[in-house]
């Protein structure tokens, strides 16, 4: 088995320090052992060591290097397209990836939501400017960021929310999903919303192939990737997973609150699933 090694990044004495993961007795990742910071993988390819992001959760830390070592393991056995691995490039600048992002959202959405996403981003991209990239972006940094939207910005908390979510939808895109769940966003959020019923509505998936429902369908909490498939699509159509496009809604809100699913169909080819989370049960 490759060698793959699990360090983290976290912050001490206002510095960054790169820290071996400690052993508990029984020789396995002691996980509670660290303050929160980033996780990263560590390996050896090329004659030199490799390092990459690994998400901010002991779940997804676990993940990489599994994946990492599944990589490494091909090209050691020589399978073929398997040849370069492990020599993964240098995570893009900050503002390179940001651009890259938008020519993505540019392409698939609507030249509105591309603007909306791209004053967003902006934004973003301007206070963190002293950032080479997003490794070097942690929890702490987007709880100031989420803070100066506020008291800088003067954004509402509703509008404060989406900024996070666009800014959360571009991490995930770059390897770093979940930081909604690192910052408590939703417990931070949500009563600053006040009276309204509805958290938010959001594209789930969209794609070719429509969902076999009309009315709206309710869910006593939010349902996963399996069930939506299950209970919401056609079950006759060989393939259809394969003709979504995933928006990568998850983490935003609660899972235990109560969610709404809404067919829309857009032009004559295309069909939306819309996902509502209502605040209160």
């Amino acid at each position: 088995m490759c060698h793959v090694n699990i360090v983290k990044k976290i912050k001490i004495d206002g510095e960054w320090k790169l820290l071996s993961i400690p052993r508990n007795s029984k020789g396995n990742y002691d996980w509670n052992a660290l303050a929160e910071g980033l996780y990263l993988i560590e390996w050896r390819a090329g004659g030199k060591r490799r390092r990459e992001s690994a998400g901010v959760t002991a779940a997804q830390a676990l993940e990489a290097q599994r994946r990492k070592r599944h990589e490494l393991e091909g090209r050691r056995l020589g399978v073929p397209g398997f040849e370069l691995a492990g020599e993964t490039p240098k995570t893009p600048a900050l503002h390179v990836a940001v651009h890259k992002y938008l020519a993505q959202i540019e392409a698939l959405k609507k030249p509105n939501t591309h603007r909306k996403y791209e004053a967003v981003l902006g934004r973003f991209v301007e206070f963190f400017r002293d950032k080479e990239s997003i490794d070097q972006i942690g929890a702490d940094d987007l709880t100031r960021y989420i803070i100066a939207l506020k008291k800088d910005h003067n954004l509402g908390a509703n509008t404060i929310l989406h900024n996070a979510i666009i800014v959360a939808q571009f991490f995930k895109r770059q390897g770093r999903g979940g930081i909604t769940r690192g910052l408590q966003l939703p417990e931070r959020i949500t009563p600053l919303l006040g009276s309204r019923s509805w958290l938010s509505f959001h594209d789930r998936l969209s794609g070719a192939l429509a969902p076999s429902f009309n009315a709206p369908f309710r869910s006593p909490q939010r349902l996963d990737d399996d069930a939506v498939l299950r209970q919401l699509y056609p079950q006759d159509q060989a393939g259809a997973p394969q003709e979504l496009f995933d928006h990568h809604s998850e983490g935003f809100f609660p899972a235990s609150l109560p969610h709404a699913y809404f067919s829309w169909k857009i032009g004559s080819a295309r069909h939306h699933l819309i996902e509502g989370v209502l605040q209160n049960r």
